[in-house]
């Protein structure tokens, strides 16, 4: 029973991870119906600058999320005025976006290699030591940056719900991703509604990046697996809702550790994408659709 609870918990923690990677992507497809293919590639930036604040500098855990979270904003917002806006101006396609915004997650992570390093780099925990706690109750031990992680993300998860649907702003982001030229004819300042979403974007991601490091370290190259896996997430539980993508990334995380622990740890992502696969067959828009997909 033992075995079950800390399988259990593992599969928790590591569905937070790709939820909170999740959210990331559903705050810019919110406001531009585009998804974000660099998403991976940020939560890596977030984990490296964790490692550079943190262990290199020794710089106060509020210190490193504040830095990190205002460089990791200014990258995004050079995404969004260089890449987005210029394409817009353009006319051009969604398409010609995603593969323009995937190329500069692809710059981002060979920038990141030559600056920082290319080898995996241990990352301390933002709370405490990183010594395993023992859970008297349960007969388990456990690490507290993975109680972190599923604290924060379960917060984050309800707060950006709460703003989304329940605040003036929330709903003037989603506006814009049903029409733009509604929104902006009925005096929405868009360029800005859409410039903060990449802002927040950017943050979950240098938060997510600083809470995935201390249990998985930071590498330039892990970017790519975790975007790839957060969008399995988000396309999972459903396009543009936060709950959605958590569950979906609960409901891969899970599946990846049992299969780990009961099949092989060689198999456990395939059996994952092939759940994935087999819920794209049977309900391609995700356990909770869009409103305009129902």
């Amino acid at each position: 029973m033992q075995i079950i609870i800390q399988l259990f918990i593992s599969g928790i923690s590591a569905g937070c991870i790709y939820g909170i990677i999740s959210l990331a992507f559903t705050m810019i497809y919110n406001s531009t119906k585009i998804v974000n293919f660099s998403q991976g590639s940020l939560v890596m930036a977030g984990a490296m600058l964790g490692h550079l604040f943190l262990y290199r500098m020794k710089l106060p855990a509020l210190a490193a999320v504040v830095l990190d979270m205002a460089i990791l904003c200014v990258i995004g917002l050079v995404m969004k005025f260089t890449i987005y806006d210029f394409l817009r101006r353009k006319n051009a396609k969604d398409y010609h976006l995603v593969i323009t915004i995937l190329g500069y997650g692809i710059v981002i992570d060979q920038l990141f290699a030559l600056l920082i390093g290319k080898q995996q780099y241990s990352v301390p925990a933002l709370i405490g030591d990183g010594s395993s706690i023992y859970l008297k109750a349960l007969g388990i031990n456990m690490y507290p940056e993975n109680l972190i992680l599923i604290a924060v993300t379960v917060a984050l998860i309800i707060i950006f719900w709460i703003f989304l649907n329940k605040t003036q702003l929330g709903l003037c982001i989603q506006a814009i991703g049903f029409n733009a030229d509604a929104a902006r004819l009925s005096g929405l300042r868009t360029s800005m509604l859409i410039s903060i979403t990449f802002c927040l974007s950017c943050s979950i991601s240098a938060l997510g990046g600083l809470l995935i490091a201390p249990i998985m370290g930071a590498t330039s190259s892990m970017g790519a697996s975790l975007g790839v896996k957060g969008f399995a997430a988000t396309i999972l539980g459903g396009m543009g809702n936060p709950f959605a993508g958590f569950v979906g990334g609960l409901m891969i995380g899970l599946i990846e550790t049992f299969a780990s622990y009961y099949i092989s740890s060689t198999y456990s992502s395939v059996i994952a994408y092939l759940v994935l696969l087999l819920m794209l067959i049977i309900k391609p828009s995700g356990l909770w659709p869009e409103k305009g997909d129902r």
